[in-house]
């Protein structure tokens, strides 16, 4: 992995570091790809931010079947990949992490399955963009990633009781953090090398 760029934080504050890395383009990937490089992720990230040597690192099947690490219960994680790029977000706490590329897609027929009726009037009213859209998406799905239950949850009627933390990412992405408390973030941004 080449060396991340570190955007460090003030000392004492708890802290999400956020993996980025951008996936050579799709052109031979192979199924099981994707996922194994987000494995490999999480194991050089843990490897930087907590010490861990566990490669790969041993993890179990929680509630709603959200992954945790065996050996480290106080150390939690999320990964997320779409497009080009795989999200790996380590923190302290419970954390949910989404990253998805803006395709073209009908966001006002979307909205409906994921917007509650006056986030959906509000969305409507402010033009009902693809980038409005994917902003409230990623943020749909950090939380159910964060709360484990993944899509076995109404998007429509979840709470607002999640600490959103946009994260920063290349034009045509969207990603956002969701968690139970405010994080400082350490984003490390890497490209594919092999």
């Amino acid at each position: 992995m080449n060396t991340p760029i570190k955007h460090q934080e003030p000392e004492g504050a708890r802290q999400a570091h956020i993996y980025l890395l951008r996936l050579k383009p799709a052109v031979r990937r192979k199924p099981g790809d994707v996922s194994r490089r987000g494995r490999e992720l999480l194991a050089h990230a843990l490897f930087e931010t907590a010490g861990i040597t566990e490669n790969p690192p041993v993890t179990g099947e929680g509630r709603w079947k959200k992954p945790f690490l065996v050996h480290f219960p106080d150390i939690h994680f999320n990964i997320s990949h779409s497009g080009d790029f795989i999200a790996c977000a380590v923190a302290p706490c419970e954390i949910g992490i989404d990253i998805q590329v803006m395709r073209e897609v009908d966001t006002k027929k979307l909205g409906r399955h994921i917007f509650s009726g006056e986030e959906y009037g509000r969305f409507l009213s402010e033009g009902a963009s693809r980038e409005a859209f994917f902003d409230a998406w990623t943020q749909k799905e950090a939380y159910i990633k964060w709360t484990g239950e993944g899509l076995s949850r109404d998007l429509r009627s979840l709470p607002h009781d999640a600490v959103m933390t946009r994260i920063s990412v290349p034009e045509g992405y969207k990603c956002h953090l969701a968690s139970g408390e405010a994080l400082e973030t350490v984003i490390h941004y890497e490209e594919e090398t092999t």
